[in-house]
């Protein structure tokens, strides 16, 4: 367990020292207030079905899709490139703890962004009170499911982008290869949506529409959460990290 927490804290200082830490942190950052801007301005200028932070939070996986593989094509990429990651398995701690450790460091600089994603709340008063004062700006649930979701779903797109990194030493390709794939991931649910209500099929549609990511943000921020989604984000979470410790033993077998 020492072990472990030592190469945890290694892990927390190598992204609290690097300067594309704080280039990916400001970029995330920047996407997000456009977002914000934007729903701000459609907000004013039209009528909307939903409160303002809802609106902002249904656009929440623009910056998931560009942020998560600049924050995670470093991980182990970087560490195969310039020989570290064989420095971490001389101290004979096992490689579902290498994985983990990275996992982790990498989701809590994940949570730290989204948390200070907060600050732009705290922003509309000052901007637009007649929203805050019509009520229409949000409601308890609509902040805390969002962001619950934010956080869970982060869960396996961090997940997703440790495994491609874990999978080649070129930083490049395993963003690009996270990229496409929480890219497919965010693309299938709509996309399956819409040929199982062609097709008519109610059993089917009961099935696919928990699946899609838009759908289950909508849910989350009216303040319902299917366990369904829970299970699935958790135990993909974990398959893709099993996945990566094995791409780590074949590394170096």
């Amino acid at each position: 367990m020492r072990k472990f927490y030592v190469l945890f804290k290694y892990e927390i200082h190598k992204l609290l020292v690097s300067s594309s830490t704080y280039f990916i942190g400001a970029v995330f950052m920047a996407i997000l207030t456009l977002i914000y801007m934007f729903t701000l301005r459609e907000f004013i200028l039209s009528d909307q079905d939903f409160t303002f932070m809802h609106a902002f939070l249904r656009h929440c996986w623009i910056p998931v899709l560009l942020g998560v593989p600049l924050l995670t094509m470093r991980t182990f990429s970087e560490d195969y490139k310039i020989g570290m990651i064989q420095s971490i398995k001389t101290t004979s701690i096992g490689d579902f703890s290498i994985v983990v450790a990275k996992f982790l460091s990498t989701y809590l600089f994940y949570t730290a962004l989204w948390v200070n994603s907060l600050l732009l709340a705290f922003l509309l008063p000052l901007l637009v009170p007649s929203i805050v004062s019509s009520g229409s700006f949000f409601a308890t649930y609509n902040l805390t499911g969002g962001y619950l979701y934010i956080l869970l779903s982060g869960l396996l797109f961090i997940a997703i982008g440790i495994f491609f990194s874990s999978l080649t030493e070129n930083q490049v390709l395993s963003g690009s290869l996270s990229f496409i794939a929480i890219f497919a991931m965010f693309l299938s649910g709509p996309i399956f949506s819409s040929k199982v209500l062609s097709s008519g099929t109610l059993i089917n549609h009961a099935f696919i529409r928990p699946l899609n990511i838009f759908n289950q943000m909508d849910s989350a921020c009216l303040g319902v959460f299917d366990t369904r989604v829970f299970v699935l984000y958790v135990s993909l979470s974990l398959l893709f990290l099993a996945f990566a410790k094995i791409a780590l033993e074949k590394k170096f077998s």
